[in-house]
């Protein structure tokens, strides 16, 4: 992936220079700023190695100020090229980089280290934003960088150590990609610390439209604190206004050990208010709440009053943790007041996360719900270690779905270890879902604490393991057989009772067959291994045929019929049809087989192929070299043609060995 970006930067870099104007740091100007002085529209101010104590203003040019990154694609040009913010002429203005004079993403700061910044004071406010980049009404693209140790500290309010962007004359898009922002430092004594890495926001109330790509960063090791109040965002945050669409776009990032700590908390790696997002392909892991907080929201993400709609989909979220024993702590994903704005948590995968009540995830007050093809794994709470949902007012028309999940080894200290329930309306529907091995004092699969009665049906579950009122049909109560549960491989096996099982009126799976139970379906098309070819000494080719809809194969190669003696197992070949296997043994048996890949599900094994490797030069010597022996197909499965030119007449003896050197048969012995 990053030769590709880096083929694509250069072309595009070679365009640009090409037409339009090339500013050399320090060989034309002497400063970074004075390129950008000197720089026209379109320009580009290209910036040597070293290091500038400089503070840059772009002064709403449409320019690129870049390292020598974009040419080489060096990461090295990336560590070495460094803008150091810590001799601000003006203490008040000490961003490292700002955006102020309404610049939008032909605004471009690419390939440096940012570091040393301490923010800029907007009196108005009265707050200190964006230690590393700073935009105030304004936007840019900020890519490639490394945005690291910077400090915004406040008495009243501190946004933004790393990044902040807050707009409030008029509709902006704002795009940060493929940089790492780390270690950066949000501090406010009074008021709110938010965004420990990167805030973006809108806080006026004015009708614009406020968008964020956020793309391919790491977000790492940033703090958000507050002495007296409230902390959002230890990685990031995003605020909306009533009536304003304030989305975000955020995916293949890594957010990893940022930390929150207040009198109330919220995110510690991504909070959203008053704003919808798309939270796809993530790595959420090691967030953590401060035990000296008082109420925690979400150590992984906490959304709350989500105006637009919110998916959460193909994440994974684990070991972020806030305290089990405080009676305020929910959730590693905490969604917050949703009411009727559609919420979808699909193909995450939760793992080992603690909290007090809902250790996975937690929802108050969201009724368009949908939390589908989940799993739910090692999770640790009080109670409802791996959801918990909690609906006690408002006009509700829709009611939370919890379907297709797999919920296993979750435990919780009191009650429902997978599930718990309380509130005066609307209670969850369940079905096709799988419960497996979990663990609590009360209702170890589900406790429902309310009045209402939970439906769950066309589950994996010991209704015995529910407290409370429920009522359903379908449900069985077997080994779910997963194919390898102890790594953490929750597909079916072929024999799984939870396979055809799931609710009959449910969309079927993609292969037709009636919908399975739990998070991956098995599928039922067959699939079909080929003769190998190109046969060694040492190595052969695996040959499959396409199967409809796969995204991928796994192949196993053992030495043994069984597969208990794999050369590998699992191995992923990718979206391809064949698969050269190497550095095997000559003259030896080998087997294999292969599965398919679909869309979070994957197909029982194909037949088996059986190869045998061929001699080396060295140990199978023709006498003569007009003497010819052939066989077709060759390797075989169960029949094969052996032919021979004898350039002589005279006594010919032809048999067929094993591979220990056992007779098997004698084709022919006497003469020809």
């Amino acid at each position: 992936m990053k030769t590709k970006l880096f083929f694509t930067v250069m072309l595009s870099c070679s365009i640009i220079f090409a037409s339009a104007q090339i500013i050399h740091v320090p060989a034309d100007q002497t400063t970074i700023q004075e390129g950008i002085n000197a720089a026209s529209t379109g320009g580009t101010v290209l910036v040597a190695e070293g290091t500038y104590y400089e503070n840059i203003n772009f002064w709403g040019k449409a320019i690129t100020v870049t390292s020598n990154f974009i040419t080489t694609g060096d990461t090295n040009t990336i560590n070495n090229t460094i803008i150091n913010g810590s001799r601000p002429s003006n203490p008040d203005y000490a961003s490292v980089v700002s955006f102020t004079t309404g610049e939008d993403t032909t605004s471009i700061i690419s390939g440096f280290t940012i570091t040393g910044g301490t923010g800029l004071l907007d009196a108005s406010i009265p707050a200190r934003l964006g230690g590393g980049i700073v935009c105030i009404n304004a936007s840019a693209k900020i890519s490639h960088n490394k945005i690291i140790a910077n400090e915004v500290d406040h008495q009243t309010a501190a946004f933004g150590a790393g990044i902040a962007c807050t707009m409030y004359l008029q509709s902006k898009w704002v795009v940060i990609e493929h940089n790492v922002i780390a270690d950066n430092y949000n501090h406010a004594a009074d008021v709110i610390a938010q965004g420990g890495g990167i805030y973006i926001g809108e806080n006026t109330g004015s009708s614009i439209a406020l968008s964020a790509r956020v793309s391919h960063n790491t977000i790492e090791n940033n703090s958000c604190y507050s002495d007296q109040n409230r902390a959002d965002g230890g990685g990031i945050k995003i605020e909306g206004s009533d009536g304003v669409k304030t989305i975000l776009s955020f995916n293949n990032n890594l957010v990893k050990s940022n930390y929150i700590r207040g009198s109330s908390t919220r995110g510690a790696g991504l909070c959203g208010i008053r704003a919808g997002a798309d939270i796809t392909n993530n790595v959420f892991s090691d967030n953590y709440i401060d035990e000296t907080s008082i109420q925690f929201r979400g150590a992984a993400i906490a959304f709350k009053y989500p105006y637009h709609m919110v998916n959460i989909i193909d994440n994974q979220i684990s070991n972020n943790l806030s305290p089990i024993d405080y009676y305020d702590c929910r959730g590693a994903v905490s969604i917050m007041d949703g009411y009727e704005t559609p919420v979808k948590v699909d193909k995450n995968i939760f793992t080992n996360n603690v909290a007090y009540d809902g250790a996975g995830f937690y929802s108050r007050r969201s009724y368009n719900l949908i939390v589908s093809n989940n799993i739910f794994s090692g999770n640790a709470a009080y109670r409802g270690a791996a959801l918990s949902s909690y609906q006690n007012y408002g006009d509700a028309l829709n009611q939370p779905l919890i379907v297709n999940n797999t919920f296993i080894r979750n435990t919780a200290t009191y009650a429902g270890a997978a599930i718990r329930f309380d509130g005066e309306l609307k209670a969850p529907i369940i079905f096709n879902c799988i419960f497996w091995e979990n663990e609590a004092p009360l209702g170890k699969d589900i406790r429902n604490a309310s009045a209402l009665e939970l439906v769950v049906s066309y589950s994996n579950i010991d209704t015995d393991s529910i407290s409370g009122l429920w009522n359903g049909e379908g449900n069985i109560n077997n080994d779910p057989l997963f194919i390898d549960a102890e790594n953490g491989d929750f597909h079916l096996a072929a024999e799984s009772p939870c396979i055809d099982a799931g609710d009959p009126s449910s969309p079927p799976d993609p292969d037709g067959t009636i919908c399975d139970m739990g998070t991956y379906y098995f599928d039922q098309r067959e699939i079909v291994a080929l003769l190998a070819t190109d046969t060694t000494a040492m190595s052969f080719t695996a040959n499959w045929q396409a199967a409809d809809d796969a995204t991928g194969y796994l192949l196993d190669v053992a030495t043994d019929e069984n597969f208990t003696n794999f050369v590998f197992q699992n191995q992923d070949v990718g979206n391809v049809l064949f698969f050269a296997v190497n550095n095997l043994n000559p003259i030896s048996v080998y087997y294999y087989r292969v599965r398919a890949n679909y869309f979070f599900g994957r197909s029982g094994y194909s037949n088996t192929i059986v190869v045998a490797t061929l001699t080396t030069v060295e140990e199978f010597k023709v006498q003569s070299s007009a003497f010819d022996v052939r066989c077709y197909p060759n390797p075989f499965q169960s029949q094969t043609t052996i032919s021979f030119t004898c350039p002589d007449a005279g006594f010919v003896n032809l048999e067929v060995c094993g591979i220990t050197g056992r007779r098997i048969t004698t084709l022919h012995s006497g003469l020809l």
